[in-house]
């Protein structure tokens, strides 16, 4: 069964464990910016398919700054200017990779998850809690009766009000194209 930690006022506890379970390697559920998440280092995302039952759809990944570009081997400078007009905060981009390949990246405008990530050293996969095609679990009660016993660790934030997914914008090519609109409006 997992370990349920409820997150209050003692914040450096709770942050020091939720990154000692992700830095071994394990996949937690907590609270993000948007909607309660899969929480997991990027070298484990065939794990995090597996509690999720999901094909190859990608993930999308969290950072704390935009130096963790990097860490993708993406130019944070050709993104620089867009970036900087909507980051922090609740839109995620997809954005190129040298290799040509693209990753979903969002830098969060909430110090809980930030915090996390910036501990971690890190960006961090990020998804929805629920099964592959199934609604978004916000409720703790649910989500420890569905996952409770395939995590190690479930934050539970009493006062968290879950919002709308992320607005998700490709910026690998030009025209700039929204692919999910969210909480946050993008003009190009």
């Amino acid at each position: 069964m997992s370990k349920i930690l409820y997150f209050d006022a003692n914040y450096d506890k709770n942050y020091d464990v939720i990154v000692e379970t992700l830095s071994k390697g394990e996949v937690a559920i907590a609270p993000t910016d948007t909607i309660y998440g899969f929480l997991a280092k990027p070298c484990l995302e065939e794990r995090v398919r597996e509690l999720k039952m999901r094909d190859n759809k990608p993930f999308l990944f969290l950072i704390s700054k935009i130096e963790q570009l990097n860490y993708f081997d993406i130019d944070y400078k050709i993104y620089s200017d867009i970036t900087s007009r909507y980051w922090p905060g609740n839109i995620t981009f997809i954005m190129g990779c040298r290799s040509g390949r693209t990753v979903g990246i969002r830098m969060p405008d909430n110090i809980f998850i930030k915090t996390i990530v910036s501990k971690l050293g890190v960006p961090l996969l990020s998804t929805s809690v629920n099964s592959s095609g199934e609604e978004t679990i916000n409720e703790p009660d649910i989500i420890t009766e569905k996952f409770g016993e395939a995590v190690p660790l479930i934050v539970i934030d009493k006062n968290f009000h879950p919002g709308k997914p992320s607005t998700i914008v490709d910026i690998s090519n030009k025209p700039y194209k929204i692919l999910r609109y969210g909480e946050k409006e993008f003009l190009c």
